[in-house]
Order: C-alpha cells, then structure tokens, then sequence
C-alpha cells in the first residue's frame, strides 16, 4: 500500500519538502498499485511510466518551479574534518550477498534511517547528506570536502536543537 505522496516522491525523485500543494488525502489515504513492466526495464525507466500511471488514474497535473527555501550547510570543523575512512573489510559489499544476510550483517552502502537516528555503513558525503535532507525535511548542502567513504552512527534529540527541526 503507498499513498499518492509517495508514488509521487518515487515517480518524480523528489523529496517529501521538495512537494507543495495537494489535497489533505494525499498523505495518508493508501492504494495499492498494480503494474507490470518488463522484467528488463530499470527503475529509471520505470520513472516514467509510474508519472503516465499517476497522470491518468489520478488525472495529476503538476508544475516545477524554483523556490528559495532554508537550508543546511554541512561544513568541517575547524582543523580539517574528523571522519574516520572505512577500514577495508568493515563491511559486506552489496554485489557479494547471494542469499538473504544475516540479522547485523554490516552492508557497505547500506543505511537505516529510524526517527532522529542514522546508521550507515561505507557512504559518501553526498550519501549522507541527502539522508540528513531526508529526516530533516529541507536540503542539507555539503561544503565538507570529504572524498571518503565512512561508517555513522548519528543519534539525535530535536529538542535540544534552538527552535527543533528546521528552525532558525
């Protein structure tokens, strides 16, 4: 079951903040979809087929347009930045699992997002960064100079944070 937010954040590659407008219903009534695309076709090709589907069984209609909206900027501390690089053979890269892994299998690349936690292993700053975009619910631009791949473990409070989440 997906709601029509989320078939749109799929079939346009957008972010939740990245959608304005829309009627009430769109975040939380649920469907379920049925459709069939070739067994050879990418999720990329499918991008726009899901936006054909949602033009003609929702009758969409929407435009882009340009916004100035706030912003994070992830810089380096002072001194250089302190992330550690992954040390080779701290994580099980993805094209090596045949089978399902096991519970605590450690999988570069992969990362769990749960509310106001990130845990990732093996991930590019620009990884992160659109992670960090997607709990905190508006961009988070990287000025960090970071070029490795690193492991994290981020657990925060937004109340401790001056005005929450996306405050000033």
């Amino acid at each position: 079951m997906v709601t029509l937010k989320g078939l749109l954040l799929a079939a346009y590659d957008v972010k939740d903040f990245q959608v304005v407008g829309g009627p009430p219903w769109m975040d939380n009534e649920g469907y379920d979809v049925v459709a069939k695309a070739g067994s050879d076709v990418t999720y990329a090709q499918m991008m726009p087929m899901i936006q054909s589907l949602l033009a003609d069984r929702f009758k969409l209609a929407l435009h882009r347009e340009t916004r100035d909206l706030p912003v994070y900027e992830l810089s380096a501390a002072k001194g250089g930045p302190k992330v550690v690089p992954t040390k080779q053979g701290s994580c099980t890269p993805p094209d090596s699992i045949t089978s399902p892994p096991s519970l605590g299998t450690k999988i570069c690349g992969g990362v769990a997002m749960r509310r106001y936690e990130l845990t990732a292993y093996s991930i590019s700053m620009a990884e992160f960064s659109a992670n960090l975009a997607s709990i905190l619910g508006r961009p988070v631009i990287d000025k960090t100079g970071v070029k490795v791949r690193f492991d994290v473990d981020l657990k925060f409070d937004p109340c401790s944070t001056p005005g929450g989440l996306g405050g000033s």
